[in-house]
């Protein structure tokens, strides 16, 4: 009877073993997939990090050029308005000159008007300094009281000036220039 307690006992006692051993091959090898687990771990929030780290910089990047495209637009704005007041500007300038001419022209027709209401004489026109004398008699434009191509304005106001007399067009002339 007593060997047959020992025999009962060393059959518990290796299957106290058994299931020690097992429970240990058990532990190991949740011990070895918790230590896979934590080195994913330390590997993902290293990678987290780095993408933490990437995504600021590109947040700060992104920071810089929503900065400089706000500087460019502004920029780009004062231009457009400062084109827009330079447009008006010459604009007016052109106007203005314009009516100038426009006013020139008017008193040129008054002049010449005069000056064939007169009887056509004209002055002398004055040498230009530096020698070379003044216009010929065939060289300068003789004075009529008709309106043909070639308009005495242009000589008259010329003479006037003490310069080389010039024949101006008369609307409907040929004359290309749409501001005559």
């Amino acid at each position: 009877e007593l060997v047959a307690i020992l025999k009962a006992k060393e059959a518990e006692f290796a299957d106290a073993s058994r299931e020690e051993q097992e429970a240990e091959e058990k532990l190991q090898a949740e011990q070895s997939q918790l230590s896979a687990l934590q080195a994913e771990i330390l590997e993902a929030e290293t990678q987290s990090e780095q993408n933490r780290t990437d995504l600021d910089q590109a947040n700060d990047l992104i920071s810089v050029l929503r900065q400089e495209l706000h500087s460019e637009q502004a920029a780009l704005r004062e231009e457009e308005t400062s084109a827009g007041r330079r447009r008006e500007l010459f604009r007016k300038q052109v106007e203005e000159k314009r009516r100038e001419l426009a006013r020139m022209q008017e008193m040129n027709d008054k002049l010449i008007d005069d000056l064939q209401n007169r009887g056509g004489c004209l002055p002398k026109a004055k040498a230009p300094s530096g020698g070379g004398g003044g216009a010929s008699p065939a060289q300068r434009s003789p004075v009529s009281k008709g309106r043909g191509k070639g308009s005495t304005k242009g000589a008259v106001a010329a003479q006037f000036r003490g310069q080389q007399p010039q024949v101006l067009r008369r609307e409907g002339s040929g004359h290309q220039d749409p501001n005559f």
